[in-house]
């Protein structure tokens, strides 16, 4: 719920960032102001100017002398909020089938607040404040967001996406070999997410139009051209260091269950990724000895020779003892590094 909130109150945020509605003038007549309560007031009843079936709207209060415009922004928001968790379940699919094929779709990019993250800034600017109005002391005002202009931007983020998903996809069928194809299909496979996560949007907008854009790719084809080209990478790992047997055999772990085949003792392979990993005493903090552990990746192909990605990890942690706190500082530095490595090894 706090998450939901904090979304809201972003929304609002970026709604008021796009610029000033026309002058309140609360009560005094002139365009779109009412002397008196509107009828649109109740939040159900719809303003004849603005209805239904052209636009989203939206009821906004504030007492007298504030503004009541973020409050309606915010409920446009809302609208998003509630329409997508009647979709959510279906991207929760996606993202199991994803996962199962060895992807790397979290929680969070299925949950509530992020599908709503995506109402970008040029649809936000379609929302206006378009009738002011005043009732037993407060001031109200009604938000609208026209339905075709905003249907139509999100349209065009979809083709653009659909363009880049095509050229993933074509990229993959024209590699030479599977670590290639494995990176090509993995970075269509996200884009394919975001692009689902757009199509909510449009749902939300236009139901009509949602239902004539179709995707020039199907979710479980992607998935099986991933999966096929995933099952024949074979990566190596030559990590050194202070305790490295250890968190060679961590990453081991981590990354055969993505579904990587990892080689380990052999030359015979597709990807190496290296790593040299450090550690160093931090100081005593409330009887715990501190230790901080640093590891340094690189990701070779063995085709090419190339740097695929190349960064660092650090993290910090503290037990009883050194050796207890060696041994958690490598368990969640590996922890920590796995889901960074497999994005890098896929390019992203």
């Amino acid at each position: 719920m706090t998450k939901q909130l904090m979304m809201v109150g972003a929304l609002a945020a970026a709604l008021a960032a796009c610029g000033p509605p026309p002058g309140p003038n609360y009560g005094g007549g002139g365009p779109g102001v009412s002397p008196t309560c509107p009828p649109w007031n109740d939040g159900v009843t719809k303003s004849g100017r603005y209805n239904d079936m052209m636009y989203l709207t939206a009821v906004g209060t504030a007492p007298s002398g504030g503004t009541c415009d973020n409050d309606a922004y915010a409920g446009i928001s809302k609208i998003f909020n509630a329409q997508v968790s009647q979709v959510q379940s279906e991207f929760q699919g996606y993202r199991s089938q994803v996962n199962a094929a060895g992807g790397r779709m979290s929680e969070e990019s299925t949950s509530i607040t992020s599908l709503t993250r995506v109402f970008t800034d040029k649809v936000l600017k379609g929302v206006q404040i378009v009738e002011r109005g005043t009732c037993t002391g407060n001031l109200v005002c009604l938000a609208a967001l026209e339905r075709t202009t905003a249907a139509g931007i999100i349209e065009q983020e979809i083709a653009a996406l659909d363009a880049q998903i095509k050229a993933k996809v074509e990229q993959g069928d024209r590699a030479g070999n599977a670590t290639d194809k494995f990176m090509a299909y993995s970075a269509a496979m996200e884009l394919l997410a975001q692009r689902q996560v757009l199509y909510v949007d449009l749902r939300i907008v236009d139901g009509g139009r949602a239902g004539r854009v179709t995707s020039p790719y199907d979710a479980n084809g992607l998935i099986a051209k991933f999966t096929g080209a995933q099952g024949r990478v074979k990566v190596g790992l030559k990590i050194t260091g202070t305790e490295a047997a250890k968190i060679q055999t961590c990453l081991a772990q981590g990354l055969a269950q993505k579904g990587l085949k990892v080689m380990e003792g052999t030359s015979d392979v597709d990807v190496v990724i290296h790593g040299n990993l450090k550690y160093a005493k931090a100081g005593e903090v409330a009887g715990s000895v501190m230790v901080r552990a640093n590891i340094d990746l690189r990701v070779t192909s063995m085709r090419t020779g190339r740097t695929i990605a190349a960064w660092s990890d650090d993290i910090k942690v503290g037990r009883e003892t050194l050796e207890t706190s060696v041994q958690l500082a490598i368990y969640r530095l590996c922890t920590q590094v796995t889901p960074t490595l497999v994005q890098k090894f896929q390019g992203n």
